[in-house]
């Protein structure tokens, strides 16, 4: 991610490679402890291929669309909404993710 970030013309946002990689883990360790596969809800399996979906999705953002932080913020909630939160069920589970 940071060798993808670092290619933009304006650059400064290499820097943030790290952070939303850290924060994806974080996402996804406490997706997998919160959200438990009961029988109805036995799709409710996370591994870390979801995760490298999240991160997979963001570089195929073309990167002279990515305009600064901001996009970039935007990008990995919109990825980390389609990959997670977009698999759970009901609006209690949704309304819990997205605290």
């Amino acid at each position: 991610m940071k060798g993808y970030l670092e290619g933009k013309e304006r650059g400064g946002l290499a820097t943030f490679a790290d952070g939303i990689i850290k924060c994806a883990v974080e996402v996804y360790q406490n997706t997998i402890n919160t959200f438990l596969p009961t029988p109805s809800k036995c799709h409710y399996t996370f591994n870390l291929r979801d995760l490298s979906k999240v991160i997979q999705g963001m570089l195929m953002c073309n990167n002279e669309d990515i305009e600064d932080k901001e996009y970039l913020v935007y990008l990995y909630i919109n990825e980390t909404y389609r990959v997670f939160r977009d698999r759970l069920i009901d609006e209690k589970d949704r309304d819990k993710f997205s605290e």
